[in-house]
C-alpha cells in the first residue's frame, strides 16, 4: 500500500465514523495543521504478474454511453455508482442530481462500452509482494 492508498483509506475509514454530511467534515479532514506521516512497513513491490486472459467469444457490439465523474481526482473515492445515461442530455440531469447531493464537481465524458459479452478481458495479480502500513497523526479542531 502506497501512502497516498493509505490516506484514502484513512479518509473513508473516518468518513464511515464520522458521517458525510454537507461535505465530508470527519476528524482525520479537520486536522490542526499538518498531518504526520510515518511509515510503519515499508511496502515490497511483487517482482512477477500473473496474467490470466479471458478471450471473448463471438461479435462484439459497441456502445455510446455518456459517463460523469468527478472532476478533480481527490472526490473519486466519494461517490460510488457514477452516473451513466445513453444521451448526453439524460447524463447531465442525473450528474447535475449527483453533484447536488455529493457537493463535488462533475465532468461528463463519451465513451464506448460493450453492450453484451464479457468486457473483462484479462485479470493480473502479483504474485508476490507486501502492501506497507503507515500511521498518521494530527491534532483534532475543537
Amino acid at each position: 500500500m502506497t501512502v497516498e492508498e493509505a490516506r484514502r483509506n484513512a479518509h473513508a475509514a473516518d468518513r464511515e465514523e464520522n458521517g458525510h454530511q454537507d461535505g465530508y467534515s470527519g476528524s482525520f479532514g479537520s486536522a490542526v495543521g499538518s498531518v504526520t506521516v510515518v511509515c510503519v512497513k515499508a511496502p515490497i513491490p511483487a517482482k512477477k504478474a500473473k496474467v490470466k486472459r479471458l478471450p471473448q467469444t463471438g461479435a462484439r457490439k459497441w456502445v455510446t454511453k455518456y459517463v460523469a465523474e468527478p472532476r478533480w481526482m481527490r472526490d473519486r473515492d466519494v461517490c460510488g455508482r457514477l452516473p451513466e445515461a445513453n444521451t448526453l442530455g439524460e447524463c447531465i440531469k442525473l450528474a447535475r442530481d449527483f453533484s447536488q447531493r455529493h457537493n463535488i464537481s462533475m465532468v461528463v465524458e463519451v465513451t464506448k462500452r460493450l453492450q453484451a459479452g464479457n468486457a473483462r478481458c484479462a485479470e493480473i495479480e502479483p504474485v508476490s509482494g507486501v502492501a506497507g502500513s503507515w500511521k498518521f497523526s494530527g491534532e483534532a479542531r475543537e
